[in-house]
């Protein structure tokens, strides 16, 4: 029997083809079972994933949970997103961080983010949002609502924000700020719906753009220790004006606000006023300033002048001037309230010459001597020694109808260590002079 040769190379080669046929399919079928373990789907045009997940939570438990698909992600084509028409309330309960995809939700009408973690709001995009309230987020260090051209009023409280950026927002009618100390930045420009700015304590802001809001009727710096100046020229339906605890503002231009009612700059640091531009006005509130003269003779509406503690006030002109009596809001309700609330609600001041809704009660400048009751001042109060343990003020000028208010009793008890300020009274015509030394205390003419 013949013996065949093994031709080993043969061998060798067929055995190598043998190996690497197996591994391909070991490899092909890897490969398989690895697919069939992949991960989630990435996202695209229409899906994405909300990174937070608390925010998930929050948003399938209480606005869409049936907008998630199976992989988790987020349909924003979904009818509960796209047709979102309600409020979304965040707050310290629900342990959100980051509100990321919030602007998919562009019919939604109220957002309150309010003792959050959440460091950010990002809306730059056209949104149906109403209202928005930001309160007492300490982690929020930007703001952007660029694309809330529907939104109508928006507050924020007490954010670390540094700036602001409220511009070019023409539905914007109310904006109130509060106790937000790191603001030094807050643009307002070009909306031409504003009509109220309300701020309390905004502590670094040195001064507010309104050239470009021509129906703001309401502006209101208060506790606002950083300003020192404002342009008001084109604010020609401004109403009412407060800037207080404002030590380097030193006066302004009103020459470009014929409907002004009401000032306020206690302890702010004007020392010029200068308001015969301002037939309207009836309220003026100074105390504690330096000012120095207030002449009111274009003013007869004025029934509120607060002067207290005006230690380098040299003469008040109230020739024009024919009462101190007036209609006051029922002061109950503005105890009850918030700073921000009452401002808000009583936005064009806590009086009227006449009866509103809200000024309801009728206080009148009473005297004793007269047959009243009691000794009560109305609506005007010039310094008092007193009040002020100093006294500037030489000069009284007065027109005949208030002369015996007993606000110019107090003034001329000095204890006889100043003079006390001489009062002049003029006749309806504010030139005829009826009394060069008017004593209020006795009524009656010293020569």
């Amino acid at each position: 029997m013949r013996k065949v040769k093994t031709n080993n190379s043969l061998v060798s080669g067929l055995s190598l083809i043998i190996v690497m046929a197996l591994a391909i399919s070991c490899s092909k079928q890897s490969s398989s079972e690895n697919n069939t373990n992949q991960g989630p789907p990435p996202a695209d045009a229409t899906h994405i994933y909300v990174q937070d997940s608390a925010f998930k939570a929050y948003l399938i438990a209480k606005i869409c949970p049936d907008a998630f698909d199976k992989d988790g992600r987020l349909d924003i084509t979904n009818p509960e997103v796209t047709g979102f028409t309600g409020k979304m309330v965040i707050d310290s309960t629900s342990k959100i961080e980051s509100l990321n995809g919030i602007a998919y939700f562009t019919k939604m009408s109220k957002l309150v983010v309010q003792y959050a973690a959440v460091d950010s709001i990002n809306l730059p995009t056209t949104m149906a949002v109403d209202s928005v309230m930001l309160l007492d987020n300490l982690d929020m260090q930007y703001v952007n609502v660029k694309g809330c051209t529907n939104m109508r009023y928006i507050r924020f409280e007490n954010l670390p924000v540094k700036s602001l950026d409220l511009s070019n927002l023409p539905a914007l009618n109310t904006i109130t700020g509060l106790a937000s100390k790191r603001l030094s930045t807050m643009k307002i420009d070009n909306n031409a719906n504003l009509e109220r700015l309300i701020t309390i304590g905004l502590t670094a802001l040195p001064t507010v753009n309104t050239s470009t809001c021509p129906n703001l009727q309401c502006l209101i710096l208060d506790y606002s220790y950083a300003v020192t100046s404002l342009n008001l020229k084109n604010n020609a339906k401004l109403r009412r004006l407060i800037v207080t605890n404002a030590t380097g503002f030193k006066t302004t231009d009103f020459s470009g606000n014929p409907l002004l009612e009401t000032v306020q700059f206690d302890e702010s640091g004007v020392d010029t006023v200068d308001f015969s531009h301002n037939p309207e006005l009836y309220s003026v509130s100074m105390t504690y300033t330096p000012v120095r003269n207030m002449i009111l003779l274009t003013n007869p509406k004025i029934y509120s002048l607060a002067l207290d503690g005006c230690t380098h006030l040299q003469t008040v002109d109230l020739r024009a001037q024919t009462t101190a009596n007036a209609w006051y809001i029922d002061f109950s309700k503005e105890i009850a309230m918030s700073s921000a609330d009452a401002y808000e609600y009583f936005s064009y001041g806590y009086s009227s010459p006449v009866q509103t809704d809200k000024c309801i009660n009728y206080q009148s400048a009473t005297r004793k001597i007269d047959g009243d009751k009691a000794d009560l001042y109305g609506g005007i109060r010039v310094p008092q020694y007193l009040d002020a343990s100093g006294l500037s003020l030489t000069s009284i000028k007065v027109n005949d109808a208030i002369k015996n208010n007993y606000s110019f009793v107090m003034a001329r008890r000095t204890n006889n260590l100043v003079p006390p300020p001489v009062i002049t009274v003029y006749a309806a015509d504010k030139t005829t002079i009826l009394c060069h030394d008017y004593n209020p205390d006795i009524e009656t003419c010293n020569n």
